[in-house]
């Protein structure tokens, strides 16, 4: 008597599981193999859509020569950089958003506006296809109700309603907290109707033309404005708050927002930017990416908005804020703002770390790159201590070195750690001058899949520029 063979092929699911991958970008499989040689056959093709965030299965199966079957299944995290992130796009600079504009930024940037109530034409069909959501506008008390709801009827992605734009200025809105509050019974029924949070009226410090209103102590005050608006509307809907500020310190930008938990509702920033004399291209880029990593780490900010993608003041005149300049292409300060990672991304190795995109950063200024590769530098502050750090995730274990882009005059002295401990340290390094581009390299030595923090640390007397981290397999 001849024995069947009823057992399958057992499978054993090489690199990370689950395995993280940004989305807008290729999911680069690791395979699998199975114990007995046979081959392997993944579904990955027809199971993945990289521009739509979620959580797929990817399955792996083999056929013996018996003709038994077995599988194995990979869980794969296709998701943005951030899920805050998003931009507001007017049309002031003439220039229609388009879908070149769009891809440039997919994966990096999740949301967008546009101040109305519908996206341009020239995107209104196939914005989604970029993995980006649009939230509509509500721009004043007469808003076009009938377009709203014809967007909403269509739209697979909406999930928020931005209420009116600062009205308690004279020049926008323009609405007493009163007026605002009779009018907000139609946003709350559109919200009801299509299940959307509803954001409230958006606010900032109003100096010239402010909408007055009596009983408070300062109506200029952007808090006061919602006080009133809150008075009388005790019973409204409003899911989060929505405010603006424009300023170019620091510390000031994140008092004012978190003067505003006081409401216990999720904070919506939809626009900032660093405003003022002192503004520069690169104190600009300084700017945005403190206060971007501050809103990241805040569990009070759900969402954000720079102001603006694309400005009618041009990308060399001040106050140097625009992320896109030609079609499809970004700024530096655009390439910046869309590299920078929430607290949870993971940056996949092997790959290529911008500078720019760390999770933490000391002792480093930013500035539009010389080199040929890339968009921006981090620049050492002399005598500082400095230190870059990423998070990332190695999806296959093996053995691994850095290259380190940089520009010194030197000598200069770097180290490299993982997960704490120092790997390596490179002394005496000199490009040749300090927009003379090289590359250092460094063995990290054998590595086990899985999350990995990475940091470049010293403290640099002369001048010093990296540009990009490049870890690839030895």
């Amino acid at each position: 008597m001849v024995e069947t063979d009823t057992t399958p092929p057992v499978i054993t699911i090489l690199g990370s599981n689950p395995y993280r991958v940004e989305l807008g970008t290729l999911f680069i499989d690791p395979m699998a193999t199975s114990d007995g040689g046979e081959a392997i056959q993944s579904d990955a093709s027809k199971s993945l859509n990289m521009l739509a965030s979620g959580v797929y299965e990817v399955t792996y199966q083999a056929e013996d020569q018996a003709g038994n079957v077995g599988y194995a299944v990979r869980d794969v995290l296709v998701e943005h950089r951030s899920q805050k992130r998003g931009f507001a796009y007017g049309n002031g600079a003439g220039i229609p958003i388009s879908d070149h504009d769009l891809s440039t930024l997919a994966g990096k940037i999740r949301w967008w506006y546009d101040w109305s109530v519908s996206p341009e034409p020239a995107v209104e069909n196939s914005f989604h296809q970029t993995g980006h959501e649009f939230v509509p506008m509500t721009w004043g008390k007469n808003f076009d109700e009938a377009s709203l709801r014809v967007f909403l009827d269509n739209s697979t992605s909406a999930n928020s309603l931005l209420g009116f734009n600062e009205p308690n200025f004279g020049n926008q809105a323009n609405l007493t907290p009163s007026e605002a509050a009779l009018a907000w019974p139609r946003l709350e029924a559109i919200a009801l109707d299509y299940d959307l949070n509803l954001v409230s009226p958006a606010v900032n410090h109003c100096a010239n033309n402010c909408v007055y209103f009596e009983g408070y102590d300062d109506p200029s005050r952007a808090w006061a404005y919602l006080d009133a608006f809150f008075d009388e509307c005790r019973e409204c809907k409003v899911d989060a708050i929505a405010i603006h500020w424009y300023g170019s310190d620091f510390e000031r930008f994140t008092q004012f927002v978190m003067s505003f938990e006081k409401y216990n509702l999720p904070i919506w920033v939809t626009e900032w930017s660093a405003m003022g004399p002192n503004v520069t291209v690169a104190r600009q880029m300084d700017y945005l990416a403190e206060t971007v990593r501050w809103m990241e780490r805040s569990s009070s900010v759900s969402a954000y908005a720079w102001f603006i993608a694309r400005s009618r003041d041009g990308l060399s005149n001040w106050p140097f804020n625009s992320l896109l300049g030609a079609d499809g292409q970004l700024t530096p300060l655009g390439a910046l703002y869309a590299g920078l990672p929430s607290t949870e991304f993971l940056h996949a190795i092997p790959g290529v770390l911008e500078a720019e995109a760390s999770h933490e950063m000391t002792g480093f200024r930013h500035k539009s790159t010389s080199d040929e590769f890339g968009y921006v530098d981090l620049y050492a502050i002399a005598g500082a201590e400095q230190r870059v750090t990423f998070l990332s995730e190695l999806q296959v274990p093996g053995r691994l070195k850095a290259r380190v882009r940089f520009a010194a005059a030197g000598p200069i002295s770097l180290d490299l750690l993982v997960n704490g401990s120092l790997v390596g340290s490179l002394e005496g390094l000199s490009s040749g001058g300090n927009d003379i581009w090289s590359f250092a390299e460094i063995s990290l030595g054998a590595l086990n899949s899985g999350k990995l923090t990475l940091e470049l640390a010293g403290t640099y007397e002369n001048n010093l520029k990296i540009n990009f981290i490049e870890l690839i397999y030895e």
